[in-house]
């Protein structure tokens, strides 16, 4: 009699499981839910897509801090993601395209000098080339567009001065993400700053840093508790004369939801594969191998 040996086993049943968690995706939803799939169990040499997109989603956090929404699993070990989904923006413009308008500052606009508008300390402009305010600022391009208007500033050597502020009416009890991007016009003495809300600084301070033209984001969140209307600001920390030059734009105040999500990946170890045990077949007998 013919005897035919199956070796179809479940790790290969498993495998694609795996094929649907990898490309899954909650694109077009906006239901607050994030799903990398369930614990799951691939061959070794593998890997595994684990996506974290949809619709509504604004930034990715993995665990080992990456911000892209797609993360590549290669070894087992736990994987989890948080997902920030951000409402409209409250700033008005933030982006500066407005020019000089819509919100106040400590610092006195311009008037010019021997290098041009900003030839001194403690003065700022709108403009869309940090060069165009001061011969010896680098020249470059908003981070909105790269040919928009951004707000320059010369910095000031006073500590916890108002570079930019803006009045904001908040949903009480309610999470907010607080977002800035920066640059150094010049690379001696990167300006410091720090986020404000009524007159209390945020976090801890962040620096433009020595690379000029190299647009930095820097994020704060905060929780608006009984508040219904705050001042919304962002101060210098001091600095030296020399140096302390810097660029702000897309100033952004928006409420967050954050849902997150871990997956739990193990791998099999491929020496574990076998085809079953050595056979002798009568003539005209078959055998059939199942490797799937």
């Amino acid at each position: 009699m013919n005897k035919i040996i199956n070796v179809f086993t479940p790790h290969f049943f498993v495998l694609i499981v795996v094929y649907f968690v990898s490309n899954f995706s909650l694109q077009g939803q906006c239901d607050s839910v994030l799903y990398l799939g369930n614990d799951t169990l691939i061959c070794e040499n593998e890997t595994v897509l684990l996506n974290a997109s949809f619709e509504c989603a604004d930034i990715f956090e993995w665990q080992n801090g990456s911000s892209d929404s797609i993360f590549t699993v290669s070894d087992s070990g736990s994987y989890h993601c948080t997902v920030t989904m951000l409402d409209s923006n409250l700033v008005a413009n933030g982006d500066f395209e407005d020019g000089n308008a819509l919100f106040t500052t400590s610092y006195t606009l311009g008037a010019g000098g021997t290098w041009g508008p900003l030839s001194n300390e403690g003065t700022y402009t709108i403009a869309s080339d940090p060069n165009d305010a001061h011969i010896n600022f680098s020249s470059c391009g908003d981070h909105t567009s790269g040919t928009g208007d951004m707000m320059v500033v010369n910095g000031s050597t006073i500590n916890n001065l108002t570079v930019w502020s803006q009045d904001i009416s908040v949903e009480p009890n309610t999470d907010y993400l607080m977002e800035v991007w920066l640059i150094s016009c010049v690379s001696d003495n990167p300006g410091s700053l720090q986020f404000s809300i009524d007159g209390v600084n945020l976090g801890s301070s962040f620096s433009s840093g020595s690379t000029t033209c190299s647009w930095q984001q820097f994020t704060e969140e905060w929780n608006s508790g009984t508040s219904t209307s705050i001042t919304f600001s962002i101060k210098s920390q001091g600095g030296f004369a020399g140096g302390n030059d810097y660029a702000l734009d897309d100033i952004s105040f928006a409420s967050m939801i954050q849902v997150s999500d871990t997956i739990l990946v193990d791998f099999q170890d491929l020496a574990s594969w076998d085809l079953g045990a050595d056979t002798s077949l009568c003539e005209g007998e078959f055998l059939i191998l199942d490797a799937f």
